[in-house]
């Protein structure tokens, strides 16, 4: 999948594909070659110090934790209230952190919430550098990392991330999965994307360059009904290319369109 800076700050699911992208073990390290020195409490870091090196407002900060806390609370974002309970936390920190002394509750984010962060925050020059570093590291992930994060979507049973994964494989014909969004569209809006984005006023916020911003709730409902009827039928059938998925998916749709054009008596 090919990443854009606009993408991950946008995208939840994104933000969520890339951390997995790096290893694990390798993340802490990460976060330090890019934005500097951090100062942890374990493997956690102060809501203070991630306000610090990203340069931004504690105001700020409170508006995009608030945006994406269930987001961040996923990857292990808390809150530790009590003045003692957090004296006793930052005791052993080397920085100089007169200003919580009074301090009643601190945010803590472990590095994967800290990542996660990073990558959805705007208006911040160290936070942008993280999301290109990424972007960067995408562009070189590993044939086993690629197999890994295409074996995860299959898993999840994510249609568009199945496509989008199998789009890195060389062999995967890209005519294909363009042949399949087309007649996915004419199956359940009566017209191809390029033509619903010619002919409608966009609906849902978002880049104007998605076609599903342009269909309304139900057309959006019944379009993941097809996606995963589709889905059922791949992991029934087991398809070993491109050619094969888009031949199962594509008897699917003409089943839906038959259904769908049946009359009601």
């Amino acid at each position: 999948m090919k990443y854009t800076d606009d993408m991950i700050t946008s995208s939840k699911d994104a933000r969520a594909q890339v951390i997995e992208i790096l290893e694990e073990s390798k993340r802490k390290a990460f976060l330090q070659d890019v934005l500097g020195e951090i100062e942890f409490i374990g493997d956690e870091i102060p809501r203070t110090e991630l306000e610090r090196v990203l340069e931004i407002s504690k105001q700020t900060a409170t508006t995009f934790i608030k945006k994406n806390r269930s987001e961040l609370e996923d990857h292990g974002y808390r809150v530790v209230r009590g003045k003692d309970e957090v004296n006793a936390l930052v005791k052993g920190m080397q920085a100089d952190l007169h200003s919580l002394g009074n301090t009643t509750q601190l945010g803590l984010f472990t590095i994967d919430a800290a990542l996660s962060f990073a990558m959805s925050l705007t208006g911040s020059e160290p936070a942008k550098r993280l999301r290109t570093a990424l972007i960067e590291l995408t562009k070189v992930s590993t044939p086993e990392q690629l197999q890994e994060a295409s074996a995860r979507a299959w898993e999840l049973r994510d249609f568009r991330d199945i496509w989008e994964r199998m789009a890195d494989v060389p062999e995967f014909n890209k005519w294909d999965g363009v042949n399949l969004q087309r007649i996915m569209f004419t199956a359940v809006v009566g017209m191809t994307s390029t033509k619903l984005k010619e002919t409608r006023q966009q609906i849902h916020p978002g880049d104007p360059k998605t076609a599903r911003n342009y269909m309304t709730d139900e057309e959006l409902i019944q379009f993941s009904n097809v996606e995963r009827m589709i889905i059922s039928q791949w992991f029934l059938r087991k398809p070993k290319n491109s050619s094969e998925m888009y031949y199962t998916a594509k008897a699917v749709v003409d089943q839906y369109t038959l259904i769908s054009n049946m009359p009601i008596d």
